[in-house]
């Protein structure tokens, strides 16, 4: 935030009968890479890598505000699912959703006691990062933004929301995300359980991607309601 010249970064304003609170703020300079419809590997593997470099930065940051509630939170990601599922109107849909959501549940149990848990940022995906362009014209990811849904959650919740972003590129290419993976990894944020984690998530994923028990499918499901 700015601070104004009484020291403040807060103030109210008259508006339509009501008082509005107004804050200035800095914004990341740049180009968004939701613009591009098609991600390179190259600009893939730089997107995991941005989300890993603010996993790092994130890894220390502690605050009341990230024990919270988010429906973003892929901890409560079958509640969520559960709540919504009504609104599913094709009955073959529901169940393939409810179906899926159910083995993800039952594969994370085996390892989630396993999962590291941190602050995470929770949205790193093309529509909040942006970045220069490359001499091709690409933007090159290096900038986050919205940080609204910043919340205390597994690690690899993140590089998961990061993946089903690039899916949306590549939607009937479920490997189109290893470039993004594989830069995430390099930075030692999975520990011993980056292994299981490949093996089990990117196996599975070669099938339809709303029916992988993944992390990741479990984002996308939510967001095929």
């Amino acid at each position: 935030p700015i601070h104004g010249v009484d020291g403040h970064d807060l103030y109210e304003v008259e508006g339509g009968g009501d008082r509005i609170p107004v804050r200035l703020l800095t914004f990341v300079e740049g180009h968004p890479l939701a613009t591009h419809d098609h991600l390179a590997p190259e600009l893939v593997a730089d997107l995991g890598r941005l989300a890993a470099r603010t996993s790092l930065a994130l890894a220390s940051f502690d605050h009341p505000g990230l024990d919270r509630t988010v429906q973003w939170d892929l901890q409560i990601a079958a509640d969520v699912v559960a709540a919504l599922l009504g609104s599913v109107a094709d009955r073959s849909r529901q169940a393939l959703v409810a179906d899926r959501t159910a083995a993800a549940g039952e594969r994370l149990a085996d390892v989630v006691d396993a999962l590291r848990v941190q602050a995470i940022h929770g949205d790193v995906t093309d529509d909040n990062v942006g970045g220069r362009l490359d001499e091709a014209g690409r933007v090159r990811p290096d900038g986050v933004i919205d940080c609204g849904d910043l919340m205390r959650s597994w690690l690899v919740a993140d590089l998961a929301v990061t993946c089903a972003s690039v899916l949306r590129h590549t939607p009937d290419d479920p490997f189109a995300v290893l470039p993004a993976v594989r830069a995430f990894d390099a930075a030692n944020l999975w520990g011993a359980f980056k292994t299981h984690c490949v093996a089990t998530s990117f196996k599975r994923a070669a099938r339809r991607v709303v029916g992988a028990d993944t992390p990741i499918s479990l984002y996308a499901l939510r967001h095929s309601l």
